[in-house]
């Protein structure tokens, strides 16, 4: 559990910082230059705070006061950085080993197969990094802040520079870590769909302060996040079989069944579905004839924003969905949280990662 209440100073620059949680994934999202980057290195120890108190589990890492500075070494932290920052003359294997090395046996809770496993790094770790793509070399740099067996994650911009597909698997993988490696995970990101797509809590950076929201979708609401791309859910579902229609699955989510684009897979796979908010659309009960096969019972969570374009969050199994409709289809609808919908999109909308 992260537990921070400290205030981070640099000549004429000042940011209060108020953050506890115990959520696996907390965010953290804010304008650039809003100092996002200076507050994961004040928690890892690369930066000191002018004052307050920095606490993980329990431990106190930081109380200026009276003279607490746990240095970074030692305080048990994974950082992936934006660059990666593997080691160039080392191979794939030798970097994932460097930080495992330095721990007494004791203290490796997370095992080296277990993550090779995990992040697929099996056929690379005789390749060393300037041979391998940028979703591969960000993989290594999780996997070897994973095998220092950190109580805390740090992610600064994961995703960054990568494209679509690399984004898209690289995401499906970051959301198993917390469950399979039981490790929290403290996330930045300028794009909201990862934001949404894999946080329990999240922080704002605001007005020279950073504060918890009362839920991740707050970041919808206008001038909170800071982010950018287009808004997106992750949905969980589980294969049930090839589709009628070649190159197409049959997948269920919350027990409806859905059909999307993707590639033949076992029945019983989990995946994960990207489900862009501008291609859903809604309807009341009853649905009238469509063309649109996709069509799941949600229910209304919430509204956000303003003006013309409203993004509705919908509740669909105890899963989240967003939709980008306007504020005269709000009206029409009459579309108020609690209000049951048919959320409708088409097979191709639909962004398939395992």
């Amino acid at each position: 559990m992260i537990d921070a209440r400290f205030i981070l100073e640099r000549g004429a620059f000042r940011l209060e910082v108020e953050l506890k949680s115990n959520a696996p994934v907390v965010a953290i999202a804010g304008p650039s230059g809003a100092g996002k980057t200076s507050v994961l290195n004040a928690i890892s120890g690369l930066l000191r705070p002018a004052s307050g108190e920095i606490r993980l589990d329990g431990v106190v890492y930081d109380r200026p006061e009276t003279g607490i500075h746990l240095p970074p070494h030692r305080r048990r932290i994974g950082y992936v950085f934006q660059d990666n920052r593997l080691f160039p003359h080392l191979s794939v294997e030798e970097n994932l080993l460097a930080g495992w090395r330095r721990l007494r046996p004791a203290e490796r809770r997370v095992g080296f197969q277990e993550v090779v496993e995990l992040s697929g790094l099996g056929p690379l770790l005789g390749r060393f990094p300037a041979t391998l793509s940028g979703g591969e070399q960000r993989r290594v740099g999780i996997g070897r802040a994973l095998l220092t067996s950190p109580r805390l994650l740090i992610l600064d911009e994961p995703l960054a520079g990568l494209d679509r597909q690399l984004r898209d698997s690289l995401l499906a993988y970051l959301m198993k870590l917390p469950q399979c490696l039981d490790v929290q995970m403290l996330y930045v990101s300028h794009t909201l769909g990862d934001l949404l797509a894999l946080a329990r809590d999240a922080a704002v950076i605001r007005d020279g302060r950073l504060r918890l929201l009362a839920a991740p979708e707050q970041l919808l609401d206008a001038g909170a996040n800071g982010v950018t791309e287009t808004v997106e859910a992750g949905l969980a579902g589980t294969v049930a079989g090839p589709a009628a229609d070649p190159g197409f699955l049959c997948v269920v989510v919350g027990g409806d069944r859905i059909t999307v684009r993707g590639p033949a897979c076992p029945a019983g796979t989990p995946v994960r579905l990207l489900v862009p908010a501008h291609h859903v659309m809604l309807a009341l009960p009853p649905l009238p004839a469509l063309s649109v096969r996709n069509r799941l019972p949600a229910r209304v969570a919430a509204l956000h924003g303003d003006g013309g374009q409203v993004i509705a969050s919908l509740d669909v199994a105890g899963q989240r969905l967003f939709a980008d409709i306007t504020s005269d289809a709000v009206r029409e609808l009459a579309l108020r949280p609690g209000v049951p919908v048919i959320a409708c999109f088409k097979a191709q909308a639909v962004r398939l990662s395992m």
